[in-house]
């Protein structure tokens, strides 16, 4: 059993970086979205999710930014036991007046998340051999 201080971690092997695997989710042109974020998704051959975000200059000023990439991390990061295992998300928020609360992104995040698996395993069946249930 891991240390549950350990557990709720964002570690750094979860973290989406570079531009080449950004590339590979973008050309599995699979996404959902909703009024706040759009969720694209690609499976990876790991035993774990992994999170990207692309945050534009048209989400707001550099202090919004930051906000929603916080919120956006903090979401993932609490509900992470709770996504699906094996895909590699990319997060996109779109341009709002106003920044939601905290909950409304964290049910938005696990929605879009599941809701964007599913889509995938349906859109997919046959690439999804390495990817953990």
């Amino acid at each position: 059993m891991t240390n549950s201080n350990n557990s709720f971690r964002f570690a750094k092997h979860q973290h989406l970086k570079s531009q080449k695997d950004f590339a590979k989710v973008y050309a599995a042109r699979c996404r959902v979205y909703n009024e706040q974020i759009t969720v694209f998704c690609v499976k990876n051959s790991l035993g774990f999710s992994r999170l990207g975000l692309s945050v534009s200059k048209k989400v707001g000023n550099s202090p919004t930014r930051n906000r929603w990439k916080r919120l956006i991390r903090e979401a993932f990061r609490l509900q992470q036991h709770q996504l699906p295992i094996g895909f590699d998300f990319v997060v996109i928020p779109k341009p709002l007046i106003s920044i939601p609360d905290f909950e409304t992104i964290q049910r938005s995040v696990l929605k879009l998340f599941i809701w964007n698996a599913k889509k995938y395993r349906k859109r997919f069946p046959e690439n999804l051999e390495n990817v953990i249930e």
